[in-house]
């Protein structure tokens, strides 16, 4: 299930790339904190997932066809944007 979005993605590639390029020019505790958010920032931009977001049930990918409820049933495209809420399953 994706909940990163094509510009969000693109702006954690960015963010992700430059701290773990930036990681190198500094020393000591700095280099691994820098590093790590620059790997976890690139992994979840090409994963296109949050673990954090999924908790929160923050979403920017767009709704898909498949998912429950979605507001567009036959398949019209619209354009869409911003964050969206991941309503709670339902149980049976």
């Amino acid at each position: 299930m994706k909940n990163v979005g094509l510009s969000d993605a693109r702006i954690r590639w960015v963010l992700g790339l430059s701290l773990f390029v930036f990681s190198f020019f500094s020393e000591g505790a700095s280099h691994w904190v820098l590093m790590a958010a620059g790997v976890v920032l690139l992994v979840t931009a090409f994963l296109r997932f949050c673990p954090i977001w999924f908790g929160l049930r923050i979403s920017t990918h767009p709704p898909s066809l498949m998912d429950p409820g979605h507001p567009n049933p036959r398949g019209a495209r619209k354009s869409y944007g911003g964050l969206r809420r991941i309503p709670k399953l339902k149980h049976r």
